[in-house]
């Protein structure tokens, strides 16, 4: 087993680091003309290599361990001919002389060359140990066997899908070998479910057979070979063609009543389950195959009664199996239930969460006896215990680590937005490109895959059913810090300053790393970091600075130069606290693909076009405008463009070829606002406009929007743009500038628009009903007085918003809201904040079917009451799937037991203290 995980990981991170740097090779071949032969030499290498790991899989006995360091010593010269690749670039691109010694092609060739070596290196040991000279490129056949899990790992739970289960292979009523499928995510207890029957009396009564098999590499071939082997041991198979492995097969099953059980299969191919459908077919009635994936797509292969789904724990099953796993056989200590009941919240509903989670709390317990101090211990001990481990990340495929491992630069339990973590991966080269598919499509499936490995979570839905934002878990980050340091994966270190002590690393280390994070005391940091640059001897190679400080630091002028010296090679630089009073011209960051800046300025100069790699670009200012006076449709590479501030952009952006790759503007002023400008962005998805609206009804501009039929996500955000502070328009609009119901003529917006925002707008609430007749809208928000008026009411059949799901009101003055079901028929999620004088919210918004989820923040305690009477209704319904958020619950009226059911669940969550009580997935907070 060890050497099959050895050789895959092995082939993986050859391939992955070899097949990125060949491809940086190709992409630079202009720059470094001259270097071909170690070129093509590496590239032959890394085939013939991997032809040396495949043939390794195919004999596990003669290939056990593949030294780390020999892969390390492969990924570190990689780094280091990236480097000098990319070095040349920023020389010959940007004609700008580099302080350290230069770096030329002979320098590149040295560097393939130290490539080539270590790739050597691991050749001539499997060479050595395999005693073969060719290429193998035959499928490899890893397999092994495996026994089921013993009685001991066993759970008291999907009691109702074991009987099932039960039924379903004790049952003996068709003629072929039939299938049985148990599906769920990784965790969840499909393998043990699948031991409890293959070792249960009654079952293994009704079997003559019973065989089990772990397959890591799910083939028809590789299925029957193992399966030969455990029938008979000692027999030879007479060939490795699967059709000659069936009719061995099914010689020794023929006649026999078999329960085979297929434990882990993580795919399977059309052609496959027909090879085994004709292996095992022909068996005795009542033969079963039992198979337990985490692929869903293996539904297809049975029928709809032999598809067993296991889903996450509900909430009294979590704290139930987590009772039992901590109190075997005696009840939970009462001074104990409270917190206990913490930890079941914090395992997500996984059942191997919760297992571990007790079995780490059951080896603190037994230590102490006090009940004082066992209270002590619960307290102390971390909710997020170990979602991840080394063997699970092992077993994640080698292109997805460094996109999960990169997770860990953003803080723990925070949110963060999709499209960000989305645009800093392509940045840093982690997403290859596919024929026909996007690198944002690309992205979004890795994402989704580590979603379905309960490695990352999603907090936010966008209307099309995206994800929108997500979040990790403290523990995870911990992890992914430890591995990504540079004594592990090298792949970022994250500094952390301690009273007393400093900062751990020790800055002056910081040539060792090739991605720096800061979360905290950037202001102690940035200080030391530039004394440390002073040392000219040392050579940093910085790919990435990453900053979510809250604190902000003012960069020095004298300084800049330093830093653009060590930051010569940087592709992300996400540091919002650090500011710069101007930028300046002679940037010479060629390889930037992602930068965050905060200037205290209103102008953003040309110099900023030479920035012609650059994807993500994000100003934040603390001017109300900012006058752009570089073209940024030039920046031929530029996708995502976002301000805080009103943009006007040059004159030049009208005139410019380029802006096709350009898919965000966000925060661009209705003066620049143009029927040219909007032609030359045939792929715009998503548009915010920032500044005086008004402008745009009365210089004839309202028609512009209507042409943009890929903007799914418009921003509309009325803001005075005149004087030295940021003002949002409230009821003091000059009467000639002031906007009417015009601005929401359904005809004017783009046809494809399914999220709409508006923003201190001071609209009159009879008009919001236009938007009705947008049959694409599915969310609407509406902040800082975008509606004026003490009364919302919709009243009659021709005031529905038919398509809406998601609604979002803050900071709105109004006190009366009247409607009934019939006018939100799809709403799914409505979230109010900052609406003190709303006193009721109504409560026939219980009677939508589909309304889901309610968040309240900051409101009237009388509106918080008829959220309650909300929650009670929708609890009366038995509806089981809602959400609601109260924050902060400070109503004396409301007792503690009001919350408290017999499902229920308790969540402590430390960076706001606010106790969670989860009523199913019904949720309120209650701070303490």
């Amino acid at each position: 087993m060890e050497a099959v995980v050895a050789s895959k990981v092995a082939i993986e991170a050859v391939k992955f680091f070899g097949g990125r740097f060949v491809q940086q090779l190709d992409e630079n071949q202009k720059l470094i003309e001259g270097t071909a032969e170690q070129r093509n030499k590496l590239e032959y290498d890394i085939e013939i290599l991997s032809g040396y790991l495949k043939e390794s899989a195919e004999k596990p006995k003669s290939f056990t361990f593949l030294e780390r360091a020999l892969l390390r010593e492969v990924r570190d010269n990689v780094y280091k001919a990236e480097d000098a690749i990319d070095s040349i670039a920023v020389k010959k691109e940007s004609n700008w002389i580099m302080p350290g010694p230069s770096t030329s092609v002979v320098d590149v060739a040295k560097r393939i060359q130290a490539v080539a070596e270590s790739v050597g290196k691991i050749r001539k040991k499997i060479e050595d140990q395999l005693g073969i000279g060719h290429v193998t490129t035959n499928e490899g056949s890893a397999v092994y066997e495996d026994e089921p899990p013993t009685q001991e790992d066993y759970c008291p739970i999907f009691v109702k899908e074991e009987r099932r289960l039960k039924r379903r292979l004790t049952r003996d009523r068709a003629k072929q070998t039939e299938l049985i499928l148990i599906t769920g995510t990784r965790g969840i207890g499909k393998t043990i479910m699948a031991a409890k029957m293959f070792h249960n009396s009654e079952v293994k009564n009704h079997f003559t057979k019973l065989i089990w098999v772990s397959v890591p590499n799910p083939t028809a071939k590789n299925i029957l070979l193992v399966v030969l082997k455990q029938l008979h041991p000692e027999t030879v198979p007479k060939s490795d063609i699967p059709c000659e492995l069936r009719k061995q097969v099914r010689s020794l099953l023929e006649k026999e009543k078999f329960l085979l059980v297929l434990d882990n299969v993580s795919r399977m191919s059309k052609e496959d389950y027909t090879e085994l459908q004709k292996a095992f077919g022909k068996s005795v009635k009542g033969s079963k195959v039992l198979i337990t994936s985490t692929n869903p797509e293996l539904v297809h292969f049975v029928k709809d009664d032999s598809h067993i789904m296991l889903e996450l724990l509900k909430l009294k099953e979590s704290w139930d199996l987590l009772k039992w796993r901590l109190f075997p056989g005696a009840l939970c200590p009462p001074e104990l239930e409270y917190h206990g009941q913490l930890f079941a919240e914090s395992c997500n509903g996984l059942p191997r969460e919760i297992v571990s989670t007790a079995e780490a709390l059951a080896e603190k317990l037994r230590l102490v006896n006090n009940p004082r101090e066992r209270i002590q211990v619960f307290k102390t001990f971390p909710l997020d215990i170990a979602p991840v481990n080394e063997s699970i990340y092992n077993e994640l495929p080698y292109h997805l680590r460094p996109c999960f491992l990169y997770l860990g630069i953003f803080p723990g339990q925070s949110k963060f937005p999709v499209s960000k973590l989305i645009n800093m991966w392509i940045a840093e080269g982690f997403i290859p490109q596919a024929e026909d598919v996007t690198l944002e499509e690309t992205a979004e499936k890795y994402l989704m895959q580590l979603v379905g490995k309960n490695l990352l979570k999603i907090e936010e839905m966008r209307p099309d059913g995206s994800a929108k934002t997500c979040r990790i878990t403290e523990s995870t980050r911990k992890f992914c810090q430890k591995i990504s340091a540079p004594e592990g994966e090298n792949l970022f270190q994250d500094f952390k300053y301690t009273s007393g002590e400093g900062f751990f690393p020790q800055i002056n280390e910081v040539n060792k790393n090739r991605r720096i994070c800061i979360h905290a005391d950037i202001h102690r940091f940035i200080p030391k970091f530039i004394t440390s640059l002073r040392q000219e001897s040392v050579q940093i190679y910085i790919r990435s600075f990453v900053s979510n400080s809250i604190e902000e630091f003012m960069l020095d002028k004298g300084d800049i130069p330093k830093f653009r010296a060590v930051f010569k090679l940087l592709k992300v630089l996400d540091a919002k606290p650090i500011k710069v009073d101007k930028i300046y011209t002679d940037l010479c960051l060629v390889h930037l693909r992602y930068v965050t800046l905060s200037i205290s300025a209103g102008v953003l100069p040309k110099a900023i076009s030479t920035l012609r790699k650059v994807q993500t670009l994000i100003v934040h200012t603390t001017f109300h405008t900012l006058k752009i006076e570089a073209d940024i449709l030039a920046m031929v590479e530029l996708k995502y463009f976002e301000t805080n501030a009103s943009a006007i952009l040059s004159k030049k952006s009208e005139a410019s070829k380029e802006g096709e790759r350009l898919q965000t503007l966000c925060g661009i002023s209705p003066e620049s606002c143009s029927g040219k400008l909007f032609s030359k962005l045939p792929n715009l998805k998503k548009l915010g406009i920032c500044g005086e609206l008004a402008l745009m009804l009365f210089d004839g501009k309202n028609d512009l929007l209507k042409d943009l039929d890929k903007v799914v996500n418009l921003k509309l955000l009325n803001k005075e743009t005149r004087g030295k502070k940021q003002k949002l328009w409230k009821t003091s609009l000059k009467p000639q500038l002031k906007l009417s119901n015009r601005i929401l003529e359904p005809s004017k917006f783009p046809p494809s628009l399914r999220s709409l925002t508006l923003s201190a707008t001071c609209l009159d609430w009879q008009d919001i009903f236009i938007l009705r007749l947008m049959q694409e809208l599915k969310e609407l928000k509406l902040k800082d007085n975008a509606f004026l008026g003490e009364k919302w009411e919709l009243l009659g059949d021709d005031k529905v918003f038919p398509y809406l799901q998601t609604l979002k009101i803050e900071s709105l003055d109004f006190k009366q809201w009247e409607c009934s079901k019939d006018h939100f028929p799809q709403l799914k999620r409505l979230t109010m904040s900052k609406c003190e004088l709303l006193k009721k919210i109504p409560i026939e918004l219980a009677d939508i079917p589909t309304f889901q989820e309610l968040h309240f923040q900051d409101g009237h305690r009388h509106a918080k009451r008829s959220a309650k009477r909300i929650r009670d209704k929708k609890l009366e319904m038995k509806n089981n799937n809602i959400v609601f958020k109260l924050l902060p619950l400070e109503d004396p009226t409301l007792q503690l037991s009001d919350y408290l059911y017999l499902d229920r669940y308790v969540n402590l969550i430390p960076s706001n203290k606010l106790l969670c009580f989860k009523i199913s997935k019904l949720m309120f907070y209650y701070v303490f």
